[in-house]
């Protein structure tokens, strides 16, 4: 109403939106709106285990925030974390914690004392653009059952994830290509199967050990 038959600028639009939030946007606008790249976000956490308990306890959690070289911005995030167990033959979020990260360090307080899940998922719900990384036992449990994760968008952001660790040199194609053929078969959208092989084929080619790329592709075409 208050721009009725008028026109408006970002400013105004920002203005707005800080009234019903009660956040500012400013500076937002200025780290989201007027910079390039991609941030990284990964956890970090220190597990303690007491004798005979199976998986242990997060001491501390944090999440850990990375810009490109070449655009050194470092944004402000609002995102979820996503702790999933076995359920049944399924792998079920059974809690979820929702925060602020700002800043290349933010610690999880939530979590101190929780027990380490098989599946911890950074920005479940995809509330932010980010990429995403896995630890290495969420990676283990991901190379065994991605499948089995019951939340088709978390399955979605999953396989986002791999991808991107394995386009940003992080996960080699050896690793990427069974967790792929062993878990693809599951999904009932094809356009999500496609994706993946196609992926999959473009990690053969371009970023795996030529020695092994024709064997690699056969795999994937018995598959």
């Amino acid at each position: 109403h208050r721009h009725a038959f008028g026109n408006t600028t970002l400013i105004d639009f920002l203005a707005a939106l800080e009234e019903s939030s009660g956040r500012d946007l400013q500076s937002w606008s200025k780290a989201w709106l007027e910079t390039a790249g991609v941030n990284t976000l990964r956890p970090a956490s220190v597990v303690e285990s007491l004798p005979g308990e199976l998986g242990g306890t997060f001491a501390s959690f944090s999440i850990l925030q990375e810009a490109p070289p070449d655009h050194q911005t470092v944004r402000p995030h609002r995102l979820a974390i996503g702790l999933y167990d076995p359920e049944g033959d399924q792998l079920v979020r059974r809690r979820r914690v929702e925060l602020d990260v700002e800043g290349r360090e933010t610690p999880v307080e939530d979590l101190a004392l929780e027990k380490v899940p098989a599946l911890v998922v950074i920005n479940d719900d995809d509330l932010t653009y980010a990429k995403i990384r896995l630890d290495d036992a969420s990676f283990a449990t991901l190379a065994a059952r991605l499948r089995d994760v019951a939340d088709p968008l978390t399955r979605a952001l999953c396989w986002a994830g791999v991808w991107d660790m394995t386009r940003d040199a992080e996960l080699p194609t050896r690793s990427y290509l069974p967790l792929v053929l062993g878990n693809v078969a599951a999904e009932t959208q094809v356009s999500v199967v496609e994706g993946q092989l196609g992926q999959l084929g473009l990690a053969i080619v371009a970023y795996g050990d030529p020695s092994d790329r024709d064997a690699s592709l056969d795999s994937v075409a018995s598959a």
